[in-house]
């Protein structure tokens, strides 16, 4: 079993902190921690592999990377293609640097309902937001949420 941490940021101090915690690597969720991601859809290699190296100096590794939210691709408008391609382009990018995973959002942000659930404990006494087949009706108040704020859904 692996132990990997959520990405709260890519500072020194969190990379620190995750090593100390004993994690064995990083989930990067946030596409704007990486160079290139917030202006072309897809990460700079080289700005990557400086952050990779930093997180395997401290004896981790980059398990899972979060590109872009593909709104424009989500909701057929124009540019949407072009989200698309260019986020297929991190596909080698991650192969060549080792990194396994990659999970591609598909709820268009903001997404309202990302922290729905209902508090639940696990193992350990654990306790995080979780949902049951019953909890699946948040997403029918999210998207009249959106409504709501005039969020175009069309």
């Amino acid at each position: 079993m692996k132990v990997m941490v959520r990405q709260m940021d890519l500072s020194d101090e969190y990379i620190l902190f995750a090593q100390q915690i004993g994690a064995d690597g990083i989930d990067i969720h946030n596409a704007e921690s990486i160079p290139g991601f917030a202006e072309q859809f897809y990460p700079d290699k080289d700005g990557l592999a400086a952050i990779q190296q930093r997180i395997e100096a401290a004896g981790m590794k980059i398990y899972r990377v979060a590109p872009p939210e593909l709104n424009k691709f989500l909701l057929d408008q124009p540019g949407g293609e072009e989200e698309l391609d260019n986020v297929c382009k991190t596909i080698p990018i991650l192969a060549e640097l080792g990194i396994p995973f990659m999970s591609t959002p598909v709820h268009v942000a903001p997404n309202l309902g990302h922290r729905g659930g209902r508090p639940t404990t696990f193992r350990g006494g654990y306790e995080e937001l979780a949902m049951d087949d019953g909890d699946m009706n948040m997403f029918n108040s999210c998207y009249a949420a959106r409504r709501r704020i005039g969020y175009n859904l069309e």
